[in-house]
């Protein structure tokens, strides 16, 4: 399993925070991370440093997440809790964004995996140029 370095994991775990669309609660990804929620948002405001361990454990919880290996169940009080997938079902959703190519602004439309945060954003695009 490759570990993603600290600057780009803070980078993916902002954007997936901010997401309202992220398909699981910050509890229960927490809960997988093995860390506190409380942590969890004092590493992405940047009050708390992310040590190594925590490091490991936020990028293996995002692969994972990614790769469609986590689900919700939902209990009939409708408290949620996170279970592992016996085989892996990445789930995709629609995108339609914005990308820089030789200079000039384009429009990609197509499927993304829902927890996908590997590509830069469209302001990280233009602040490059």
């Amino acid at each position: 399993m490759q570990i993603t370095p600290r600057k780009e994991l803070l980078r993916q775990l902002k954007l997936f925070c901010a997401d309202p669309k992220r398909g699981i609660s910050l509890a229960n990804f927490a809960e997988i991370a093995g860390i506190s929620r409380l942590y969890l948002r004092h590493i992405v405001q940047e009050k708390a440093p992310m040590s190594e361990i925590s490091q490991r454990r936020l990028s293996k919880a995002l692969n994972e997440f990614r790769m469609g290996k986590i689900a919700t169940v939902q209990h009939f009080c409708g408290r949620t809790e996170p279970v592992y997938r016996k085989k892996p079902v990445p789930l995709a959703r629609k995108t339609m964004g914005l990308t820089v190519q030789n200079g000039e602004i384009k429009l990609s439309i197509g499927l993304r995996q829902l927890g996908d945060y590997t590509k830069p954003t469209f302001g990280e695009l233009l602040d490059k140029t």
